[in-house]
């Protein structure tokens, strides 16, 4: 690896051994944080709140007050129901963005495969899943995400035409550093 100049790992898990070499690298190197999803670290709600402005954090709570005077409830899919869960949010991710340009391997068969296997698999091992949030029996918004020890990652969220309790016509809820988190992490448990 002499040859070598820049390696990047991305979205490696926390116990890979690229992490191994990472550590014995004698020559220089940076780890930066990054994800193509948005992670969240896993901390109590209000101290997910404190970062945020005093605007923002009051915010977030109304989003929270009107979810429930709504009777929004999140549910996380029990593995019996998840492939019909993933295959609901990839529906409502679709609908949210028809019309704004989605990824088009989004609206593939194989994406839509991918997504069908991977929450299933994930959700049984734990390391990840779906969360719904329904207005009685009505569906109106869904996240699938990535479950770490010490984050938690959206990785595609799903909004129906009914969601006002996201603020915006967007699954995430936005932090004034650009940053999101994900539909789930805006209900506390």
């Amino acid at each position: 690896m002499d040859s070598w100049h820049v390696a990047d790992l991305q979205e490696v898990r926390s116990k890979a051994v690229a992490w191994d070499i990472f550590r014995g690298w004698a020559w220089p190197r940076v780890h930066i944080r990054q994800s193509s999803c948005p992670i969240l670290d896993a901390k109590p709600w209000e101290e997910l709140l404190a970062p945020l402005s005093r605007n923002g954090r009051e915010k977030a709570r109304k989003v929270l007050r009107r979810a429930k005077a709504d009777g929004i409830r999140c549910e996380s899919a029990d593995q019996c129901v998840v492939e019909q869960a993933a295959r609901s949010c990839l529906a409502l991710h679709r609908e949210s963005w028809r019309g704004r340009g989605i990824t088009l391997k989004h609206l593939s068969r194989r994406f839509g495969s991918h997504m069908l296997a991977a929450a299933k698999r994930m959700s049984a091992s734990g390391c990840g899943g779906v969360y719904e949030f329904r207005r009685g029996k009505e569906l109106v918004a869904s996240d699938f995400v990535l479950l770490g020890q010490e984050y938690v990652a959206g990785y595609l969220q799903g909004a129906s035409e009914y969601a006002p309790f996201v603020g915006i016509k967007s699954t995430h809820f936005s932090r004034g550093t650009g940053r999101t988190l994900p539909l789930s992490a805006v209900s506390p448990r």
